[in-house]
């Protein structure tokens, strides 16, 4: 559960779409994952189903960090940043967002995996939140880079700012959360 809670958080990390650093950190979070689901299913089965779901996260990040490097070195034209920032941010954000809701879904119903199982449904309802404002905040940034110089452009901007810092509040209550658990789980299985 180490590992599993680091990628976790790692990947619920978002950063403006087409940035190499939103790409990378979330490549890593991935990794992260994929150990830490082989921990957790040597204590509860079931966990080493979701590879191929987090490793579609690992692979949309090495594309999407492969494509702003190659547009950072001159190899692809500028004029297709915030097209391709768009396509591969909106989409790994959506890949994450249904992987952890999958993962949730299924770390949340192994009693199991903890002493106190409360905390497994406080993780979830935090969880909730934070996606909640994860997809406001990646849908109003894209919708933000589509539309032209306008009034209404600078009003999602400033939703777009507002949801931001509310999910990266949100990000550190997850974190928090899963710690709880990570802790409650080490407890249980000793190493």
């Amino acid at each position: 559960m180490n590992f599993l809670s680091v990628g976790f958080v790692l990947c619920t990390m978002n950063f403006n779409l087409g940035w190499e650093l939103n790409y990378g950190v979330r490549l890593v979070g991935a990794l992260f994952m994929l150990v830490g689901l082989a921990e957790a299913d040597s204590v509860s089965q079931g966990f080493k189903a979701f590879r191929g779901t987090v490793c579609s996260i690992a692979g949309i990040s090495a594309g999407g960090l492969a494509v702003t490097l190659m547009l950072r070195f001159g190899i692809l034209p500028e004029k297709l940043r915030h097209p391709l920032g768009i396509v591969f941010g909106v989409s790994l954000a959506a890949c994450v967002i249904w992987v952890e809701y999958r993962l949730l879904k299924h770390i949340v119903a192994r009693h199991e995996l903890v002493n106190d199982p409360s905390l497994l449904g406080a993780l979830q309802k935090k969880w909730t939140r934070y996606a909640f404002f994860a997809g406001l905040s990646v849908f109003t940034e894209a919708l933000y880079r589509i539309l032209p110089l306008s009034d209404l452009q600078a009003g999602v901007g400033a939703v777009e700012i507002i949801s931001r810092i509310i999910m990266y509040v949100y990000v550190i209550l997850v974190s928090l959360a899963f710690a709880r658990v990570r802790n409650d789980f080490n407890v249980m299985h000793p190493v």
